[in-house]
């Protein structure tokens, strides 16, 4: 006999599918899992060390240059500040954001060159940009939250069972996804169809 689901309950069986299907995926080793999840994890990290740890002009000339990649001259014009104290917050900035992840770096990856730490920290304040990105359309938002968790293209694909290439036309804002990938959209990212369609949070 078969169990009619409801939405909430058919939206945790998908979600619980996705991830058993993530996890057994043949395209992801343990290796690969681990790297993703520390990115994640990392970036995670970086936008609380922004948040908490830097004064407000540091704050706002690291968003400027490294989110919104605006050059040293354009942050001086934008927030009335002399080109040299741009050049000068940028540094400061920047050493604290090593300084409190140094350890996590070197903990997580058992870097045995500290002059490697600089590499992971651009790469999660890449990461951490993406996150800031205001999405205008459907393909929009579904790659940043794609791209938010740091998973590739082919590996969402065979995750959720969709045909390999179509995810790529959906993100480019070609096609939209049918309600059967927006169902397993939804349930892979904890999020709402809202979210995706409308760009409504909540």
């Amino acid at each position: 006999m078969r169990v009619f689901l409801t939405a909430s309950a058919l939206e945790k069986e998908l979600c619980a599918e996705a991830y058993d299907n993530w996890l057994k995926s043949e395209y992801e080793t343990e290796d690969e899992f681990i790297e993703r999840k520390h990115g994640v994890d990392l970036a995670d990290l970086l936008k609380r060390v922004i948040e908490e740890k830097l004064n407000d002009k540091e704050k706002a000339v690291i968003e400027c240059f490294w989110f919104y990649k605006m050059t040293p001259k354009e942050i001086a014009l934008k927030t009335n500040t002399g080109i040299s104290s741009v050049y000068k917050l940028l540094d400061a900035a920047e050493k604290k954001l090593h300084m409190y992840l140094e350890y996590v770096v070197v903990y997580q990856d058992s870097l045995i060159k500290r002059e490697l730490v600089p590499v992971s920290v651009r790469q999660a304040i890449s990461d951490t940009a993406v996150k800031s990105i205001n999405s205008k359309t459907v393909g929009e938002r579904l790659k940043k939250l794609r791209v938010t968790e740091n998973i590739p293209v082919k590996k969402l694909e065979a995750s959720i069972n969709m045909p390999m290439g179509r995810l790529e036309i959906i993100e480019s804002g070609e096609i939209l996804p049918d309600i059967d990938e927006l169902i397993k959209l939804t349930a892979f990212f904890g999020t709402s169809a809202d979210y995706i369609l409308f760009g409504k949070k909540g």
